[in-house]
């Protein structure tokens, strides 16, 4: 519910709310049972479609048969837009705001009434069958110079033609779903606004040194030290945890498309409640087809300013649990993405660096960092550069076209400053503000050991150019590759990784007949093909399933105990990491554990698995 609405009397929000208020009063049709009201059965019909997931198309119909059904002169609502109209006045509000396809702007404050990009000219309006559009509403030709501002085309009403309005489409769009209002719902709740507060209650602190919570972590404890009278005083204060990563709503297998999610998780809820559907909150939807990437920060403005105004000024809200009205504050506490959307997060150069922690020997991230980026300011979009005669340029890189842009201040592995620099002043003071997902990272972790064990063709990371690398480096001078005498081909000699194809075979049988409790993981039979003597089509969960539990069984299958040993502490590592409660006195051991780990897996494995995700490894103790 908007409060303007309730305060400045909005006549139409008035009038839906009205007619809210009687339908609670009517009943659903003539002598029903008393309890069954419009309202009511309305409520009831949309919570199942929510948690169903019925298209629009099919609870239509089920509406219609239940209209005929019913006596006549019920109140079952007509359509799906009907039903949601009824609760229209309670409904919690989204924006939507039309984007610039290059990816420069939201359609919003100063450039609300534009028709074009105001930067590169790009029309805000598609051009087709089904919406004309004046010549004017493309913005400048590719030969004529950019126009100013001020001379920008004001957004036009809906033309009227032939008796039915033609709606102009935007060419790119974004939603948002302001988090305050979703916070607002959960305090009104009394069970919800209990557990708000949950992480500074006496059932969930034990005081044995064991992390069962983000709460226990350092980066909690020494933001709490930080800013005790600002923020961390008030339980009932909000951390949350922002993720982001593309995905294709149209098909699993295709990257044609990709559409960014933006997720909100609070943290200050307990662990088995911080993934369910109905606390984690979906903020901004941004949709494709091109991915966001480094402009990103352009559709994270309406939630940074936000976040901004919740942590500098905060929100009045009411606690259900305690019917009190206080002043609510909200961080982001950490961002987990993978390891390319923490590049399109922080804005870091891809390939100057591994990591945000490994800028140098002395900067983990905070104040450094920021003193880095602090003289960066670059031209969010994707600029096509064309000559003045209309005759298109050569296509340049878009890190070439910064660099004519605006030179780089200093020599720094960024291109940009992060939006959380520019909006959240505490931003530099955080410890770990970009945590890699796990997830992510054992997914990639076991698809290498995977290629390289059963030799997958299509991926294989033991190729002709890592045995040359071996020669080049003068190392292991068993793996380097010969010439026969005859044939004078270039000969592969087997290493103590490779399995032969009487084992590989074995290995593929024994998961075949792997059988799993429901919900433990897919079903392992239908990720093994016989044919290739591979894996397919498993998700992140069956790769973390197979690296920890599976895989040290099934890897005893190979000849040399070292090889199986430094596998199985491979998996040990990722089983310990994932664990629900941690000994904190157990991190320095581990930190050192992982750091030898993949001291042994060099002396075994070839150079090129050594990618950035087993670097990634040894800063995950240091993130917990």
């Amino acid at each position: 519910m908007d409060q303007d609405d309730v305060l400045f009397g909005n006549p139409k929000w008035l009038e839906n709310f009205k007619e809210m208020k009687q339908a609670a009063i009517d009943p659903l049709y003539k002598y029903c049972p008393k309890q069954w009201t419009a309202l009511r059965f309305n409520l009831q019909l949309l919570m199942l479609k929510s948690r169903h997931g019925w298209f629009d198309t099919s609870f239509n119909d089920m509406l219609r048969m239940l209209a005929d059904t019913y006596p006549e002169g019920n109140k079952v609502p007509a359509n799906a837009y009907r039903a949601k109209k009824m609760i229209r006045p309670v409904s919690m509000k989204f924006k939507k705001f039309h984007a610039c396809t290059n990816h420069c702007i939201l359609y919003r404050g100063k450039y609300e009434n534009l028709h074009s990009c105001p930067h590169y000219g790009a029309s805000r309006y598609k051009r087709n069958a089904g919406c004309r559009a004046d010549v004017d509403d493309e913005g400048p030709k590719s030969w004529q110079k950019k126009k100013k501002t001020a001379n920008q085309i004001p957004v036009l009403e809906d033309e009227e033609e032939e008796g039915y309005v033609q709606r102009k489409s935007p060419a790119l769009s974004v939603w948002y779903l302001p988090a305050i209002d979703r916070l607002r719902a959960l305090f009104g709740n009394l069970e919800d606004a209990k557990l708000m507060s949950w992480h500074a209650s006496a059932e969930r602190i034990k005081g044995d040194s064991k992390l069962r919570h983000p709460t226990d972590g350092k980066q909690w404890k020494s933001f709490n030290a930080k800013f005790a009278k600002e923020f961390g005083d008030e339980a009932r204060n909000v951390r949350i945890a922002l993720s982001t990563d593309g995905m294709n709503p149209f098909g699993d297998l295709s990257s044609s498309h990709s559409t960014w999610p933006v997720i909100l998780t609070i943290y200050n809820l307990p662990p088995y409640l911080c993934q369910k559907r109905r606390y984690i909150l979906l903020t901004i939807l941004i949709s494709g087809p091109k991915q966001p990437g480094n402009d990103i920060d352009a559709f994270l403005e309406p939630l940074m300013e936000d976040m901004k105004m919740l942590w500098e000024d905060g929100v009045k809200m009411m606690d259900a649990s305690v019917k009190k009205e206080f002043t609510l504050k909200s961080i982001i506490f950490v961002t987990i993405t993978d390891y390319p959307g923490l590049f399109a997060l922080s804005g870091q150069v891809k390939g100057k660096s591994s990591y945000v922690v490994c800028i140098d020997e002395k900067t983990s991230y905070g104040k450094n960092v920021f003193e880095m980026v602090n003289g960066i300011n670059i031209e969010f979009g994707k600029k096509k550069k064309s000559k003045e005669d209309g005759t298109t340029a050569k296509k340049k890189r878009k890190r070439d076209q910064m660099e004519e842009i605006q030179p780089p201040v200093t020599p720094v592995p960024f291109k940009k400053q992060s939006c959380f620099f520019k909006y959240l002043s505490y931003w530099k003071e955080l410890d770990t503000p970009h945590a890699v997902d796990c997830t992510h990272l054992s997914k990639n972790v076991f698809e290498s050991t995977a290629r390289i064990l059963l030799d997958i063709k299509t991926k294989m990371k033991d190729g002709l150019k890592s045995h040359y690398d071996l020669v080049n480096l003068n190392i292991r001078p068993e793996l380097h590759p010969t010439l026969a005498a005859q044939s004078r081909k270039v000969d592969l000699l087997g290493a103590c990784y490779n399995l032969t194809t009487d084992v590989k075979r074995a290995v593929c049988l024994w998961l075949r007949a792997v059988k799993v409790p429901t919900g433990f993981s897919s079903n392992i039979k239908s990720l093994v093909s016989m044919k290739d003597l591979t894996l397919t089509s498993f998700n992140e969960h069956d790769c973390h399933i197979m690296l920890t539990v599976f895989l040290p069984i099934v890897i005893r299958a190979i000849g040399l105990e070292y090889v199986k040993m430094v596998i199985t502490r491979l998996g040990y590592f990722f089983n310990w990491i994932t664990q629900n409660v941690i000994d904190e006195a157990e991190l320095p051991g581990m930190k050192q554990f992982i750091v030898e780990t993949i001291c042994q897996l060099e002396m075994c494995f070839p150079l090129s698995f050594f990618d950035i995700m087993l670097h990634l490894m040894m800063h995950m103790v240091d993130q917990i």
